[in-house]
């Protein structure tokens, strides 16, 4: 156990065997809506070298020159099949460092996998132990990155940093931060001052809520990224040049209609596992389930499903019916691209 979980340990945190945290039912000391957890299910890849971002950019399906104008990305990684190997969120570090965001279960084959070809660039990979990421949510949050981190919280969709942390700017006022463990501890106690700990399923919620499906080994090389949504936030750029699988992705754009897209959606019950069926009132297999979470009454869940499907859907193994809810960004319905 390393020092930083012992001190979650310490704050009350208990860690589940998904290597998410639940914490004991706790008030906020000033009353606030704003929130903190940390995100003990996602470790980081480190990508050291002078070549660091042109290695990445022959790797990935996003754009990683993007990174110069402070934009932070989601991206992916693709076998041959053009199916996602492993999902990301990519910032810079500082110098000539980047950082990969991913779920904890992919991290070491992720990184032995992008090390094959690092080798022929210079590149130096690791699972980055120096550092820990914590989520903080809720109208307080730019104003304590602000007051505890000395630098300006980024607008939404980009990323600032210091030696102490990077910062990325989801939506609504939420921020990622890739915080060095040692100073993580000491960020927490004076955060915990304005802001109550969470548990790590409350973000995953607002992660489904926001319509970004985040891979793990459950669900590895089953899905395009247009299965995903990816084009759609910005994980995809289809003018960047090549890397792995980048024919069959770029084929889907430009010479199919696509079929199915990732869809959100409620239900009552029990949650779903990763991959659970959905079928019509016939019994028909018409999409499968990406990530689900409990809510009140039920559960919410990312699913991929036919596009413009007008017919009701069921949780197949138990014949209960679920309801599609609105993205919150536009879907483009032909070709599945912005």
């Amino acid at each position: 156990m390393s020092h930083w979980q012992e001190f979650l340990g310490a704050q009350g945190a208990e860690y589940q065997t998904d290597g998410t945290v639940t914490f004991p039912q706790a008030t906020s000391p000033n009353n606030t809506d704003t929130w903190m957890t940390p995100l003990e299910h996602e470790r980081l890849i480190s990508l050291h070298g002078a070549k660091a971002q042109s290695f990445l950019q022959g790797q990935v399906t996003c754009d990683v020159r993007e990174l110069s104008e402070q934009r932070w990305r989601y991206g992916a990684q693709c076998n041959l099949k053009g199916r996602v190997m492993a999902s990301f969120t990519l910032a810079a570090a500082g110098g000539d460092e980047l950082l990969l965001k991913l779920s904890a279960d992919l991290a070491q084959s992720t990184r032995d996998n992008l090390h094959k070809y690092a080798v022929f660039s210079r590149v130096e990979l690791a699972v980055d132990d120096q550092r820990v990421v914590l989520g903080l949510s809720g109208p307080d949050a730019d104003r304590l990155i602000s007051q505890h981190l000395g630098f300006a919280a980024p607008a939404a969709g980009e990323f600032t940093g210091s030696d102490k942390a990077v910062v990325l700017a989801l939506e609504n006022q939420r921020f990622e931060l890739w915080i060095n463990s040692q100073a993580a501890p000491e960020l927490w106690q004076v955060l915990s001052a304005d802001c109550l700990p969470a548990d790590t399923a409350l973000w995953q919620q607002q992660d489904i809520r926001a319509g970004v499906a985040k891979i793990n080994t459950a669900t590895a090389e089953r899905y395009t990224p247009q299965d995903l949504n990816y084009p759609l936030i910005d994980a995809v750029n289809f003018k960047k040049g090549c890397y792995t699988g980048q024919e069959v992705v770029a084929r889907l754009h430009y010479k199919a209609t696509l079929k199915k897209r990732l869809y959100l959606i409620e239900g009552a019950g029990e949650v779903p596992a990763a991959t659970a069926a959905v079928s019509n009132s016939d019994g028909k297999n018409r999409g499968e389930i990406v990530q689900a979470l409990s809510q009140a009454n039920g559960f919410i869940a990312l699913a991929v499903l036919p596009i413009d499907d007008a017919q009701s859907l069921y949780l197949q193994e138990r014949d209960e019916p679920i309801t599609r809810l609105d993205l919150p960004y536009a879907t483009a319905e032909a070709d599945n691209s912005p």
